[in-house]
């Protein structure tokens, strides 16, 4: 039906309506989990593709029991490619800084740079709270990080060592070089060490070195950077001079590499000036363009390092850095102040796991409880009821597993799902136990809860079929990384588990380690008592859903519910079409849209499904006949 807009006086007027809205495909294998890491920004939200990504953000698996949240995250990802972590921190996890400061604490960047505007009083900050933190050295070079260290120096030559009248211990490390000139010719020498007025050098000092004459100091640091003029070329058109700054970051005692003194990242050619602009007219501060880049640290109060908060648009000559070596030139500063990570559950909810309830502005399908205690898991159930648009993953608790009989093994995961857990819901998905798995990072063997891997075999089966596809089972079910199980059940353990809603994984052999069960933890007899079930719904739900938003505010007319029964009635096929479901029907109509549900500004639509069922027990009758029978005869 066309619309014809009111018009005052004649012309030709056009109008576009737009009836090519669709019911959208969503993601229901995004996974999520909250617990303790030895990195990565705190309390937010950050969405991890691989492992690699998860080693680069968070760091690597601590050893105590606070390194099983990093495997379940790492199982999770050899399954799924999208997961959503939280970092959960103490209140006694602290920032490594610059000044050595304790008890500073800030989770991300949010923070720091809310604090960062009302001024920072360290140099420098380890981006995020952990003792990792303690293992950055960041090293300021002004211009190229040379400079005169004595000028017309006597000096004591020896075979490897010049002694001079100036005092350079402290001034130099390992690796510096002193250029040593006179009149005649100059020479460069590799510092071994420094200590007093006497610099031992890594190379043979030829004795025919004058007594007097110029040293120079040259970081390091410095060849790491294609160095030019210590002025900007913006800054230099301005009238001003001597602002470039290039930084170093450092694994200084090797905590984040495993090699001690391994170049992080580096900054060069970056500003003084607090309005510089690079070539392109990006921010070249250098606070701006670390806080912005850098991985590992934050700059706070840089400012005073060289006097003043100074614009680049005045004629100004900046000093040197302050609080340096070699006539300032080079400032060095290892962080230290940095506290480690927490366990405790509790904290793991309310610091990370809450971040997850907002269901209309946080995505998720597969929640991942890890080593939850059973008042995490209760609360974790109670959030998946109420959002009603993920499925919850937990396992039994290691003590109930680990060195057990069958007979014991089985009656304690029993009591821990009926009791300890005590949960009655098809939102919620139980495994049977933890499997043993060789942690690479540490070199040891632990014991992780399975219930990472049944979310990420969700995941999986998901993108290989779809998701009202059943994960269990020997086509989609395999675990992977199984050294051992805990308990591997038996036949009659495995009846006895099925029958109250647990999973079984077992071990199989010649065929690895098995899903097998679909079961969700509702204990009544239902259709949603199944994993594929619960999960078609929850596409259905959020599918259609998001399509309907589109009707919210139009008028309930015949023309808005057609509308409406266009887009879920192709939708439904298709899905028939993909073995989701056998059969289905939409009413959307005056028969239940009455007078009545219009007047209170209401639109309904009833959408029945007859949702397809997995197989979970075939039944194979094998029969004898004579020789001389028939086959028509018999059947």
């Amino acid at each position: 039906m066309s619309r014809i807009p009111v018009q005052l006086s004649p012309g030709v007027n056009y109008s576009e309506i737009d009836l090519t809205t669709i019911v959208p495909n969503v993601a229901t294998a995004t996974g999520a989990i909250a617990g303790v890491f030895q990195w990565g920004p705190a309390e937010k939200i950050v969405t991890v593709t691989s492992e690699d990504d998860l080693v680069r953000i968070f760091g690597k698996p601590l050893r105590d029991e606070n390194g099983i949240d990093f495997h379940c995250a790492a199982n999770f990802l050899q399954y799924g490619r999208d997961l959503r972590i939280v970092r959960a921190v103490g209140s006694d996890e602290t920032n490594a800084n610059s000044s050595g400061f304790t008890g500073l604490q800030y989770v991300n960047e949010d923070v720091l740079g809310g604090e960062a505007a009302s001024g920072l009083t360290a140099s420098f900050y380890a981006r995020y709270p952990g003792v990792l933190g303690n293992s950055l050295k960041v090293v300021v070079l002004d211009g190229n990080g040379e400079a005169s260290v004595v000028v017309g120096a006597t000096a004591t030559i020896g075979t490897n060592t010049i002694r001079f009248s100036t005092v350079l211990g402290g001034t130099l490390e390992e690796n510096d070089k002193l250029i040593y000139q006179t009149n005649q010719f100059s020479q460069t020498f590799l510092v071994d060490s420094a200590a007093g007025n006497t610099v031992t050098t890594k190379t043979y000092v030829a004795s025919v070195i004058g007594l007097s004459a110029d040293v120079k100091f040259r970081s390091k640091y410095a060849d790491l950077f294609q160095l030019t003029a210590e002025t900007s070329t913006q800054a230099s058109a301005k009238g001003g001079s001597n602002d470039e700054l290039n930084v170093v970051v450092i694994d200084e005692d090797g905590l984040f590499t495993g090699t001690k003194g391994t170049i992080l990242e580096t900054f060069q050619n970056v500003s003084k000036a607090y309005d510089a602009r690079d070539n392109d007219g990006a921010p070249n501060y250098v606070s701006s363009v670390i806080n912005s880049q850098s991985n590992y640290i934050w700059a706070g109060n840089l400012e005073t390092l060289w006097g003043a908060s100074v614009p680049q648009d005045l004629t100004t000559t900046f000093s040197d850095i302050s609080g340096g070596y070699a006539a300032a030139k080079v400032s060095r500063y290892s962080l230290s102040g940095g506290t480690g990570a927490a366990s405790s559950t509790a904290n793991i909810y309310t610091k990370g796991y809450s971040k997850f309830i907002d269901r209309d502005n946080v995505d998720i399908s597969l929640l991942i409880s890890g080593r939850s205690d059973a008042t995490t898991v209760k609360l974790l159930s109670d959030l998946v009821n109420e959002r009603k648009d993920c499925v919850l993953f937990v396992s039994p608790l290691l003590t109930d597993v680990l060195n057990k009989t069958q007979s014991v093994a089985t009656n304690n995961i029993l009591t821990t799902r009926n009791t300890t857990y005590g949960i009655n819901s098809s939102y919620v998905v139980m495994d049977s136990g933890w499997k043993y798995i060789y942690d690479k990072y540490n070199d040891m063997f632990r014991y992780v809860p399975l219930n990472a891997d049944i979310a990420g075999i969700c995941a999986r089966a998901e993108f290989a079929t779809q998701s009202w596809f059943s994960p269990a089972g020997l086509n989609r079910g395999t675990v992977k990384n199984v050294i051992k199980l805990a308990f591997n059940p038996d036949q009659a353990a495995r009846d006895l588990l099925y029958v109250a809603n647990v999973n079984p994984v077992a071990t199989f052999s010649g065929e690895g380690t098995i899903l097998f069960g679909d079961k969700t933890m509702l204990k009544k007899p239902s259709a949603f008592d199944r994993i594929n079930v619960r999960r078609l719904f929850i596409t259905l739900e959020k599918a259609i859903s998001t399509a309907a938003k589109y009707s919210l505010f139009e008028f309930n007319d015949e023309f808005t519910r057609s509308q409406f029964r266009n887009l879920t009635i192709p939708y439904l096929r298709n899905v028939q079409a993909q073995r989701g479901i056998t059969d289905f029907r939409v009413i959307c109509d005056e028969t239940n849209n009455t007078g009545e549900v219009i007047d209170r500004n209401q639109f309904v639509a009833d959408i029945y499904i007859k949702p397809a069922r997995s197989i979970n027990f075939i039944q194979l009758n094998f029969i004898a006949t004579r020789t001389d029978s028939t086959f028509t005869e018999i059947i």
